[in-house]
């Protein structure tokens, strides 16, 4: 019962670490008024911006690629939204790091979108419509709606990540009940073929960006600690870092690292040295047989409790491949194109092969990634789209040529009918085996 309460408020203690989209962002806990969907006139205030020269504007005639997602994109705006930029860059300290000051900021993103696909210049941007929060639900019922209003102007192509926050708010049904976790991937999976139908319906090219591991339990190295091979909450050990080489805010860092290739190179010499643990006598005491099993599993994910969204999110990227080799000839036949990028890959642990595992000189807390990160995923997904050829705007054709027609057909798309919860009878099951029921 005490690891259950400690569960409990930890979970609760998860929108602390959410950020906030960039001001002026449309609002959708509006839906149902044109506010919740409306992007023109959209600029933000160049106090928020790491690119004054840009004004950083949500949408202007370079914008090329409109970004949605949760979190992990949404804290690439460097200033959340409603946060006096003042109050976000206060400092503060932490006993395990004298004479160091931190701020919130230098955990997360020290700059822009932008910045970290490598814009460096005025001749393409991005929109920034990622929310922090934003479940796959969410993000379905916002564009089912806005897409249909005319305000809603968005470029012609489109990236989107999304899922973290749907097995992160469901934490203690997957955690206490693993086996229903094929129903949750499910579910996830029925809302990203619906917003690609809904983007598919609009015309639009579409970059489905995979998800990455966050902060777990490994079988190699125990439950992450701080001074050990990971930490509890913010990642201090990078920020001291960063300290120590004098890129203390955004501006030094931008100055330090003039393009994110430097970054990527430098990665090295601002990583601190790590120290591992040299086991964890996780589950002694516990029952024998299946219980001692259920046993382990629960006081594993009780001292690390995001690992279950680690594993969750994996099961769901490995259904990615099949999804969209099935649904890519529609999106072809319609002179359109749907692409997948998986960071995946880029954010395992060197340390361990374990696959859900992160690595941890990448995180800015359990969930989000740092501005080196930020950095290796802005790398990744600005060389796809580079691929896909969307930095620049096609040269029209000097023979008028007739708009291709809207396509009426769900372009393939698949959806199952997982159950809508947990089945009643395992939760009561449950409840007598953890001694609950009597």
């Amino acid at each position: 019962m005490k690891y259950s309460l400690i569960l409990i408020i930890f979970l609760f203690s998860l929108d602390s670490i959410y950020a906030q989209p960039f001001f002026g962002i449309p609002n959708r806990t509006a839906i149902g008024m044109l506010s919740a969907c409306s992007t023109t006139g959209k600029f933000s205030p160049a106090v928020n911006s790491p690119d004054d020269n840009l004004n950083n504007p949500l949408q202007y005639s370079q914008t090329r690629v409109t970004f949605y997602g949760d979190s992990r994109v949404d804290l690439m705006n460097f200033v959340p939204e409603g946060t006096d930029p003042a109050a976000y860059l206060v400092p503060f300290t932490n006993s395990r790091y004298p004479g160091f000051s931190f701020y919130l900021g230098t955990f997360y993103g020290m700059a822009s979108l932008d910045y970290y696909l490598g814009i460096n210049d005025t001749s393409w941007n991005v929109q920034n419509f990622a929310k922090s929060g934003m479940t796959a639900q969410g993000l379905f019922d916002y564009l089912d709606y806005c897409l249909q209003i005319p305000e809603h102007i968005i470029a012609s192509n489109v990236a989107f990540e999304i899922g973290g926050n749907d097995y992160l708010h469901n934490l203690p049904f997957l955690i206490f009940m693993p086996w229903e976790t094929e129903n949750y991937v499910s579910r996830n999976m029925n809302n990203i073929e619906r917003i690609i139908t809904r983007f598919y319906k609009k015309r639009k090219n579409v970059l489905l960006i995979g998800n990455y591991a966050t902060i777990s339990y490994s079988f190699f190295f125990g439950i992450p600690k701080d001074g050990k091979f990971a930490f509890e909450s913010l990642n201090f050990d990078y920020v001291a870092s960063l300290a120590l080489t004098g890129v203390v805010n955004q501006d030094k860092f931008k100055n330090f690292f003039s393009t994110v290739g430097d970054l990527l190179a430098n990665l090295p010499n601002i990583i601190s040295p790590t120290a591992f643990p040299s086991g964890d006598p996780l589950c002694a005491g516990g029952p024998p047989g299946i219980a001692g099993v259920y046993f382990c599993w629960l006081q594993t994910n009780f001292k690390a409790p995001t690992s279950m969204a680690s594993l969750a999110m994996g099961f769901q990227e490995q259904r990615y491949a099949e999804m969209i080799a099935r649904r890519q000839p529609y999106f072809t036949n319609n002179q359109l194109t749907l692409e997948y990028a998986s960071p995946w890959h880029l954010f395992q642990s060197i340390e361990t092969p374990e696959p859900y595992v992160v690595n941890h000189n990448l995180m800015g807390d359990l969930i989000h990634p740092n501005s080196s990160g930020m950095a290796v995923w802005g790398n990744f997904i600005s060389n796809k789209i580079g691929t896909l050829g969307w930095k620049t705007v096609p040269t029209p054709s000097a023979t008028p040529v007739t708009p291709p027609s809207v396509p009426t057909d769900d372009g393939g798309e698949v959806v199952t009918n997982p159950p809508e919860g947990p089945d009643p009878l395992t939760l009561l099951l449950l409840c007598y085996f953890a001694g609950i029921c009597h």
